[in-house]
């Protein structure tokens, strides 16, 4: 695994190099996803990822469907070669933090976000 982004699901800590365990931790570490989820993913346990309806520098943008709201909403996701670097994981809470704070009709509205 020598180089490559490995991945603690118990602190959702991301790391490179040859480490077998999470540092912080113990738990055994394993490889970091390196593709978006597949359509017809369920995604934190109540969004299903749907088809592409944009892609930026930093993300993706998928219509998804909401099972709890019984919705369809956009779900932005980090890229994948982003998400094992912490600066970019910073960066992209930044830019939603941010936009959190604009309220204008032609701005969709952040329902939540978190890690997953």
């Amino acid at each position: 695994m020598q180089g490559s982004a490995l991945f603690c699901s118990t602190c959702r800590r991301h790391y490179d190099g040859d480490r077998g365990v999470c540092p912080v931790d113990g738990t055994p570490l394993v490889p970091a996803q390196s593709a978006y989820p597949a359509f017809g993913t369920v995604i934190d346990g109540h969004h299903i990822r749907l088809e592409t309806i944009g892609i930026g520098g930093m993300s993706q943008v998928f219509r998804a469907f909401d099972l709890e709201r019984r919705v369809h909403l956009a779900l932005k996701i980090i890229k994948p070669s982003l998400a094992v670097c912490p600066r970019g994981v910073a960066r992209f809470f930044d830019e939603v933090r941010a936009i959190r704070r604009v309220h204008h009709e032609h701005i969709v509205d952040v329902l939540g976000f978190g890690h997953t």
